[in-house]
């Protein structure tokens, strides 16, 4: 059952083709486990949110040769206000990605 509205589907798809432009990788927590895993993929990140109430977007890059993740954003779906409060929290480094 996907739970988010379209204004909120496409807030979360230009976050995650923001970071993907960037250079990070994305993968998806659910609230419950992974929902995929470290993509460039877009399309891949996509179909894996928003089957649950929450998501949270981690940004990853490889650190010391070792693929980490290095930031975050978490997305509720349901807040109201036409799906422009969807972004819920993020890590300082993200931010430029919210707005």
């Amino acid at each position: 059952m996907e739970v988010a509205t379209f204004n909120e589907q496409q807030i979360a798809k230009k976050i995650i083709e923001a970071m993907i432009a960037e250079g990070y990788s994305v993968r998806i927590h659910d609230g419950e486990g992974w929902a995929c895993k470290s993509t460039k993929d877009a399309s891949v990140a996509m179909a894996a949110i928003m089957s649950a109430d929450e998501d949270m977007i981690h940004a990853r890059k490889a650190v010391d040769g070792k693929m980490q993740t290095v930031g975050t954003v978490t997305l509720i779906y349901g807040n109201g206000n036409n799906g422009a409060d969807v972004v819920s929290d993020c890590t300082e480094n993200m931010r430029g990605y919210t707005c």
